[in-house]
């Protein structure tokens, strides 16, 4: 089907298009038209338009998904993994190989020749 805007200019719309339209929103032919050509951005719908312009001057964006927190994060540490840092911890400094750093309550790392190793100590969560 042919249309002709107020500009003159023809746009060539699917018979099937207009179908889909009207049966899907139950409306007649010329409001189908209406919602294509407003779909594909061939008639500007002033109250839409304007909806936008407020939405872009609140600042609000809504395709921002991501939370930022302020506070930073505190992380708890069990007994048991204080215990279990402490005894590898003694082992190793105790041996010969360890020559490295050691991270509070997460990770060893020891260097052997230009070869650096880490072991790292995470808890599981409930």
């Amino acid at each position: 089907m042919k249309y002709t805007l107020d500009s003159g200019r023809v746009i060539e719309i699917g018979d099937n298009a207009i179908k889909n339209l009207m049966d899907a929103c139950g409306c007649s032919k010329e409001e189908a038209i209406d919602i294509w050509l407003t779909d594909h951005d061939f008639i500007v719908n002033q109250e839409q338009e304007e909806l936008d312009k407020s939405a872009k001057n609140t600042g609000f964006r809504a395709e921002s998904g991501k939370k930022t927190s302020k506070k930073p994060r505190t992380v708890k540490i069990s007994a048991e993994k204080v215990l279990l840092f402490n005894e590898i911890k003694a082992l190793l400094l105790k041996s010969t190989y360890f020559n490295g750093t050691l991270t509070e309550n997460r990770q060893l790392s020891a260097k052997i020749g230009k070869k650096t190793f880490k072991i790292t100590i995470t808890e599981d969560r409930k």
